[in-house]
């Protein structure tokens, strides 16, 4: 039980890993009965997005107004995202201030283009 109070606290991951360390390897006889497996199916990640291809923890985000679009910003980089497709557009801006991380991330609805300009969040 103690590896499902992990997965509730949101340490998904570590509640995971214990349950994996019960997997055995080949050849060995397998001892997991029912309480291992209805523990596995509690700590199963039930998004319908993971954003984990970022070097950097995450500091805005902003939906298009159509919602067909995500735009990310993680580190000094704005990443853009299709919703529909689940694929990454591309790399947008990277900022020219090293050490100022995204906190915000607008969508412009009347503007030529929704990247913003280096050091800007226009």
């Amino acid at each position: 039980m103690w590896c499902c109070k992990r997965g509730r606290k949101g340490n998904l991951k570590r509640a995971q890993d214990l349950l994996r360390a019960h997997i055995p390897k080949a050849g060995e006889r397998d001892l997991r009965g029912f309480e291992w497996r209805y523990l596995w199916n509690l700590c199963q990640d039930e998004s319908r997005y993971a954003l984990t291809n970022f070097d950097h923890a995450l500091g805005g985000l902003a939906f298009s107004l159509d919602g067909k679009f995500l735009a990310v910003g993680a580190g000094q980089a704005v990443k853009l995202l299709d919703i529909n497709s689940r694929r990454e557009l591309g790399e947008g801006c990277v900022m020219e201030t090293p050490m100022t991380p995204f906190t915000a991330l607008p969508f412009r609805p009347r503007a030529r283009t929704s990247w913003p300009r280096p050091g800007s969040l226009e």
